[in-house]
């Protein structure tokens, strides 16, 4: 009667074969779900296997803490599935008895009677490929509706998908899926129906043109790509390798750059400009232990109006303060105000793309920055600004 009064529930306790009741504040399940990997040793491609899944574990909680982790295991993968209700008398059983039914061929599809079943895949140089949905929290996802077609006299649905991954342990690492693809998901709703959509139905001619439409679409996107290098020369305008990079439908934009100060006046340079997502919780930049593998980070909502990258988060001004905190940190530490690196001077743009700093004397991609100025990149030793009409006489510092 207490229980009651206080407004718990009653959950099962125990398992399949036996079970016993009390009232908790929750009601909890627990489901191993056991995924088979292709022959091939493809890990992002699993198939959800009914046979193999354990049974469910009840118990009741006193806080509502689900959650999700993935363990690789020789030619299968385990996905340790906790969830949790309340309100109804027996609400876990029939939760875990739901985790433990295959309703689609990639996944088990808890939330079937909404969506249906779940295709991932991705586009990576021209071939797109299929990803099992049992990587990512599609519920913690979000989605947005690109095109309906049809195959075979049924109707699917393509969306752009900005995913929330599930965590994994070690035993995962460099198996499941990348971080740094543009996702799509085909949504389709009847049982087990996401087994027609194989790689070659998402390479065929038929599928193609209509994902064509992607393309043209007025979405926000950002830059993808990385770049790594060991160089002895500080100037960012001599250095012979520039940011190669690709735009991809994204929400948030992230940027990071690693900079270590070697021996010898060698610098290690790696940077990765990335889609991101979630939101981190704190978007603005980020310095963290400074001196040796000095790391920055900083995002920014994706816009529009490509080529669009946040001033702040431009690998150029973020190299410039690096280097001015490195020769800082070197004249306090050798107590000699005249020493200098050759550091040169580093372009500040809005609205450039990364692959087109140093060349702004002949790119139409790029427009004055935040002080009305262009820089010339050919001027290493000193910086010429060339204002537009509407100047104010005290930025001609």
């Amino acid at each position: 009667m207490n229980s009651t009064r206080d407004g718990e529930t009653y959950c099962s306790d125990g398992n399949q074969v036996k079970k016993n009741g009390r009232y908790g504040v929750f009601c909890a399940a627990t489901v191993n779900q056991v995924y088979d990997v292709p022959t091939g040793g493809n890990f992002e491609l699993l198939i959800a296997n009914e046979g193999k899944t354990k049974e469910a574990k009840y118990f009741d909680a006193k806080q509502y803490l689900p959650s999700v982790e993935i363990q690789c295991a020789g030619d299968h993968v385990n996905v340790f599935q906790a969830s949790y209700c309340n309100g109804t008398t027996f609400c876990n059983s029939h939760l875990g008895s739901n985790l433990l039914i295959k309703r689609c061929h990639y996944s088990f599809a808890l939330d079937f009677k909404t969506n249906g079943c779940a295709v991932v895949f991705y586009n990576e140089t021209g071939k797109l490929h299929v990803v099992s949905p049992a990587w990512f929290d599609m519920e913690k996802s979000e989605v947005h509706h690109l095109f309906t077609s049809t195959h075979n006299g049924f109707s699917y649905d393509v969306s752009a998908a900005f995913l929330t991954f599930h965590n994994t342990t070690e035993s995962c690492d460099s198996k499941g899926p990348r971080t740094d693809w543009q996702y799509y998901v085909l949504h389709c709703k009847f049982t087990n129906c996401d087994k027609n959509y194989t790689e070659s139905f998402f390479n065929s001619k038929e599928f193609f043109t209509a994902f064509e439409i992607v393309d043209q679409l007025n979405y926000p996107r950002c830059e993808n790509g990385s770049i790594e290098l060991v160089t002895t020369d500080g100037d960012l305008q001599k250095l012979n390798v520039q940011p190669k990079t690709t735009y991809i439908l994204a929400l948030y934009c992230y940027l990071e750059v690693s900079f270590d100060f070697l021996k010898e006046h060698t610098y290690s340079i790696s940077m990765r400009f990335e889609p991101i997502y979630p939101k981190p919780t704190n978007c603005t930049e980020q310095l963290t232990q400074f001196g040796a593998n000095t790391i920055y980070y900083c995002c920014y909502a994706a816009r529009t109006d490509k080529p669009y990258i946040n001033p702040e988060c431009h690998y150029s001004t973020v190299w410039t303060k690096l280097h001015g905190l490195h020769n800082e940190n070197d004249e306090s530490d050798n107590d000699d105000n005249n020493r200098t690196t050759g550091t040169g001077v580093y372009e500040n743009v809005d609205d450039c793309e990364q692959r087109f700093v140093d060349q702004l004397g002949s790119s139409l991609r790029c427009t004055p920055d935040s002080k009305m100025m262009f820089h010339e990149s050919d001027h290493p030793l000193k910086k010429v600004g060339h204002f537009i009409e509407g100047y104010d006489e005290d930025e001609k510092h």
